[in-house]
C-alpha cells in the first residue's frame, strides 16, 4: 500500500492492510486522515489515544 508506506502495507498473500506502527506521529497525521477517508473497504478507521498524565484539565 503506497498511501503511507511508513504506516501500513499490504499482504501479498491476501491483500490485507497491514498496520505497521500504532502511534504514526503528527508528521503522518494528514495523510493516515486521508488514506482512512479513501479506503474503499472501510478498513482503516481512525481513533485518538490519550497519553499518560495528559488527562483533561
Amino acid at each position: 500500500m503506497s498511501v503511507v508506506p511508513a504506516v501500513f502495507d499490504q499482504s501479498e498473500d491476501d491483500g490485507k492492510v497491514l498496520l505497521k506502527s500504532l502511534s504514526p506521529g503528527a508528521g503522518s497525521a494528514a495523510a493516515v486522515r486521508n488514506a482512512a477517508a479513501r479506503c474503499p473497504t472501510g478498513a482503516i478507521s481512525l481513533s485518538t489515544r490519550e497519553e499518560p498524565g495528559k488527562q483533561g484539565a
